[in-house]
């Protein structure tokens, strides 16, 4: 009988209603269909102990919280005879003593720390090029990212692998007689969504400028940016609140409504690394308003519309200018789809 493969898969950073997290769930469900010469320990939090319900993986529950939680699962880890890792967040195998594959997600947090103290700034990139430099293979989504980290890092690059990109394609049902939810939120004009989180990067401070100034309204429709206190602080201040609305704990048909009802989703972020948080705007072929980056604009090409992040008029005249319309999105899908992605990683795994 021939030896099976161990392999460890750390996904305890998982959230609900993230679209990373959920590119990185159907992609490690793939994965572990693909590879029946391979036993999978999945390690995950709660929300999902469900999900990986395959003959040659199993699930083991650990929390990804505090110091102690952390020192317990890294224990664990290093005194099991796995293979190799896979860990899907940069920030997770601090403490991983032998081989594994690292997934660079995004760069932001190193490029736009949040607001935290010099020690917690100098921890974070600490630990964050440890973690590169240990890694026996780094994954990251473009090449833009690939020769960053060679350079900054001095990461051989042969270390450093592109997987392809994925957006995820839905099925929509369109949801029958909902009343127009414009009156129960007292939406007054034509509005925009903005669904991308929250974080230094992405440019929240610029839409509320842009706002102030323009006669439309904006849902933000994603729990972490309505937790930003800060934010929603600044909104009041300026006196937005008819004009910038928070919708906590969107469900299925609202959701759905919001979408086929704006104009455009709205991205005015100052770096990406990979714009997963597009997807329910591809998914509802909307008309997409981003920023300029290289990154954003390799991807879209002229499929979108763009401004520059830093110009505020530049924002605001091409909003009054241009309509919302609906865009053809099926080439993009099938350019940047999970199964490309799998391919990808499959051959990383067969190599070590």
């Amino acid at each position: 009988m021939s030896y099976i493969k161990k392999i460890a898969i750390d996904l305890r950073f998982l959230k609900i209603n993230d679209n990373y997290s959920d590119f990185i769930i159907n992609l490690t469900k793939i994965i572990i269909q693909n590879n029946n010469n391979y036993f999978f320990e999945i390690f995950t939090n709660k929300n999902f102990w469900n999900y990986f319900n395959f003959w040659n993986s199993q699930t083991k529950l650990f929390k990804n919280g505090f110091i102690k939680d952390n020192l317990n699962f890294w224990n664990f880890l290093n005194k099991n005879n796995f293979d190799f890792a896979i860990f899907f967040s940069s920030k997770s195998p601090i403490f991983y003593k032998k081989k594994y594959i690292l997934f660079v997600e995004t760069l932001a947090n190193i490029h736009f720390p949040n607001n935290q103290n010099v020690i917690r700034k100098y921890l974070d990139n600490f630990f964050f090029t440890k973690n590169i430099k240990k890694a026996t293979k780094i994954c990251v989504f473009n090449e833009i990212t690939k020769d960053e980290i060679n350079d900054k890092y001095n990461i051989f690059e042969w270390n450093i692998e592109i997987i392809n990109w994925a957006f995820l394609k839905k099925e929509l049902e369109k949801q029958e007689n909902l009343s127009d939810l414009r009156i129960k939120y007292n939406i007054k004009w034509d509005f925009y969504i903005y669904s991308a989180w929250a974080w230094n990067d992405k440019n929240l401070w610029k839409l509320i400028e842009v706002f102030k100034k323009i006669e439309k309204n904006l849902l933000i429709l994603d729990e972490e940016t309505i937790k930003d206190v800060n934010f929603r602080k600044k909104v009041i201040n300026e006196n937005l609140i008819n004009k910038i609305f928070f919708i906590w704990e969107t469900n299925l048909f609202e959701k759905d409504f919001f979408y086929r009802n704006s104009l455009w989703v709205l991205y005015p972020v100052l770096y990406s690394n990979f714009p997963f948080y597009l997807n329910d705007a591809l998914n509802y072929n909307k008309e997409i308003f981003a920023s300029n980056l290289k990154i954003i604009k390799n991807i879209f090409e002229n499929k979108i519309s763009y401004f520059n992040p830093n110009n505020t008029e530049d924002f605001i005249k091409t909003l009054e200018t241009k309509k919302g319309e609906n865009i053809d999105y099926d080439d993009i899908f099938t350019k940047y789809n999970i199964e490309k992605s799998s391919i990808n990683l499959n051959k990383i795994i067969k190599s070590l």
